[in-house]
């Protein structure tokens, strides 16, 4: 299957849901209540860019909805490696963040900043890939809050070619490069 989805001329859909660990001083617990999408272009051998919108919901202690975020951003890709069944990838991303406090109106708003590492995993034909990714997310929307993003989700092909060069075909003696 080999290397892909970091290369030029190749667009991409991102969805993924995300499981957060806040920052203990929000007060606030989350549990699967994130959610990232995006749509990426490649440009060069091994890097992309993708903008992206991303959410979350964060509740009380007693389990009810205490704040919602959401942001804009965009981040940039690097493939670390092209191995046979997966794609490791670095990324690095800003934008802005809005969080709702009070639940009805948008109290706090500014920049963020986040880094972290993934790994996509091509299938068939189709050229969609699995996409799982962990990442520290820098909010200064109010003070400074970190939290730590585990998402799962898919890629998916909106036009283009498919990322990164065809898999080497096996050595003579059948062994994988």
């Amino acid at each position: 299957k080999g290397g892909c989805l970091l290369s030029e001329n190749f667009a991409w859909g991102t969805l993924m849901l995300s499981g957060i660990d806040e920052d203990r001083n929000r007060g606030f617990n989350t549990g699967l209540t994130g959610y990232h999408l995006g749509l990426g272009r490649g440009f060069g051998r091994d890097w992309g860019v993708e903008l992206n919108v991303v959410g979350t919901r964060y509740e009380n202690a007693a389990g009810e909805l205490a704040a919602r975020q959401w942001g804009v951003g965009a981040d940039l890709t690097r493939r670390i490696a092209d191995t046979r069944y997966f794609v490791p990838y670095a990324v690095v991303g800003g934008g802005y963040m809005m969080t709702d406090y009070k639940l009805n109106r948008w109290d706090r708003d500014g920049a963020m900043i986040s880094a972290g590492a993934g790994l996509l995993f091509p299938s068939g034909a189709k050229r969609v890939a699995a996409r799982l990714e962990l990442r520290a997310r820098r909010d200064f929307a109010d003070g400074a809050h970190t939290d730590y993003l585990l998402s799962a989700g898919v890629q998916v092909p909106i036009s283009g070619t498919f990322m990164g060069r065809p898999a080497r075909p096996p050595l003579p003696d059948g062994t994988p490069h």
